[in-house]
């Protein structure tokens, strides 16, 4: 009895000392099959994106500006203090998310680009490729290891993605749109635009790699190299290279 009391402690004890978990945002899952590999890959990828980062703006602008305010996140505090308001901020957000799904007259759009107006990030990057190692080149500009990338692979990262247009993506919380709509409907709520670069397959196609930029009002965008994987048939972000943001 002593000594399942003294474990108890212990273990209670270990728990008090170990540092405050960050939450996790808690969604229903869209799922989306399709027999093009490459579509599958854009799609999935789009969904997380959306769904997770580009700072929740497919539940409506005004919804998560009222959520921060009266929150108040931007306001700093200890890890454990910050660490619940987002816990009650992520709940909001799974709520607003589930009370959207598969509700499309409730959405709002992301405007998919394939015409990559303008200079090319990458176009900055390839002055540096010339100083560098090919290792640390990747490791310095997108924290990978060299024996994953082959030099060309630079030059894919820079080519547009125009294979797949807006009509052939499918979600479940935002729509998709072609860049020629983008600002026509003036009460749309609008998610922002974005753009993907063209895929890197590994080998078995199990892993590959791809650049996307996304650019909403003003001042107001990121873009960044990503590394997926597929895990039970879907392909999931299991590293991002940040590129820029603004």
């Amino acid at each position: 009895m002593r000594n399942a009391l003294l474990l108890s402690l212990s273990f209670l004890l270990l728990l008090s000392c170990q540092q405050p978990q960050p939450p996790k945002l808690i969604l229903k899952e869209c799922t989306y099959q399709t027999s093009n590999p490459t579509l599958q890959l854009y799609n999935d990828v789009l969904i997380e994106l959306v769904e997770n980062n580009f700072y929740h703006l497919y539940l409506g602008e005004s919804f998560v500006d009222s959520v921060s305010e009266i929150h108040n996140l931007y306001e700093p505090e200890d890890s454990t203090k910050t660490y619940e308001k987002l816990r009650k901020v992520y709940a909001l957000y799974s709520q607003r998310q589930r009370a959207i799904f598969k509700r499309p007259e409730k959405w709002c759009t992301l405007y998919l680009d394939t015409t990559w107006n303008g200079k090319h990030h990458f176009e900055d990057m390839l002055r540096y490729y010339a100083k560098d190692s090919t290792e640390r080149f990747f490791r310095r500009h997108f924290g990978f290891e060299a024996p994953d990338w082959k030099p060309h692979y630079l030059y894919t990262l820079q080519t547009q993605q125009t294979d797949f247009t807006a009509k052939d993506f499918s979600t479940c919380t935002f729509k998709v749109a072609d860049i020629k709509d983008y600002r026509r409907d003036k009460n749309n709520c609008e998610v922002g635009r974005m753009q993907f670069s063209k895929v890197i397959y590994n080998k078995d196609q199990t892993k590959a790699w791809l650049y996307y930029e996304f650019h909403c009002d003003g001042n107001c965008g990121t873009g960044d190299v990503l590394t997926v994987e597929k895990v039970k048939n879907k392909w999931v972000i299991k590293k991002t290279a940040g590129q820029w943001i603004s």
